[in-house]
């Protein structure tokens, strides 16, 4: 619709690579499947892993191309994926995969799940004994999990776009400084500050433009962002409306999700 009507769209938190594909006013400033499949097969790779299970989601576009990324960058990296298993949304009892995982013993464990399935195969695991590095991409990347997973997500990783105790730039502080003012909570999280992003870009290309209202322009000039000091970041649109930009490691501690590392491209 957008492109018939030749409306540029700008996308705060879609990270399926084919979002823009062939499709001339679709944008993002958030990061591609592809790359934050890469982030967590380099750093599994850096810890020494060398073996691995990805339990994907049958059911769910976003499951199947997060962890194609991973396979495919992990193995290039020298890794090997000694199973890929198979579950669908909705799914409660997960305790043959977890025993089908203990037998393998696997050096790590991707899940490129959403928080439901991911939380209750955590638990599961657990109570079973399965005792193994976890990870998981931005779609556990909220508190929902943490209280769903309790004691169990101890230790779990995942890929995030923004840590607010670790605000990358001047303009990112004064952000959250701001946020806290008016909310009265210091806490921002990840799609705030892609939202404020998405808000900024898209002002910044019809500032550009001659004629503010002119949708061609704005949609072009969106395409030519490039080192943008956004909330969440330094933020580049490349021709194809992907974005290149960092990535947030966090590790849950003590039922929090804390900052471990930015990953840049």
């Amino acid at each position: 619709i957008a492109d018939k009507k030749k409306v540029p769209v700008i996308a705060a938190v879609a990270t399926n690579d084919k979002l823009t594909a062939r499709r001339t006013f679709a944008n993002r400033v958030c990061f591609t499947d592809s790359f934050q499949g890469e982030v967590v097969a380099n750093y599994a790779i850096k810890q020494g892993y060398k073996t691995a299970v990805v339990i994907v989601d049958q059911a769910q576009v976003y499951s199947l191309g997060l962890a194609k990324a991973f396979q495919h960058a992990f193995k290039k990296a020298g890794g090997k994926i000694v199973k890929k298993i198979k579950v669908t949304s909705g799914d409660k009892d997960f305790k043959a995969v977890v025993s089908q995982i203990k037998k393998i013993n696997p050096d790590f464990m991707f899940l490129p799940l959403y928080h439901p399935e991911a939380s209750m195969i955590s638990r599961q695991s657990k109570q079973l004994g399965l005792v193994k590095p976890m990870f998981s991409g931005d779609g556990v990347a909220n508190q929902t999990f943490i209280d769903l997973g309790g004691d169990s997500v101890n230790g779990y990783m995942f890929t995030d776009f923004f840590d607010y105790t670790n605000p990358p730039s001047q303009k990112s502080a004064d952000f959250v400084a701001y946020h806290e003012k008016e909310t009265g909570k210091a806490e921002v999280n990840s799609f705030t500050a892609l939202g404020a992003d998405t808000y900024n870009v898209l002002i910044a290309a019809m500032n550009r433009c001659e004629d503010p209202t002119n949708s061609v322009c704005i949609n072009n000039e969106i395409k030519k962002t490039t080192d943008f000091d956004g909330v969440s970041g330094k933020i580049s649109i490349n021709t194809e409306g992907n974005a290149t930009r960092s990535a947030v490691i966090k590790e849950i501690k003590d039922g929090k999700a804390v900052f471990k590392a930015t990953v840049n491209p």
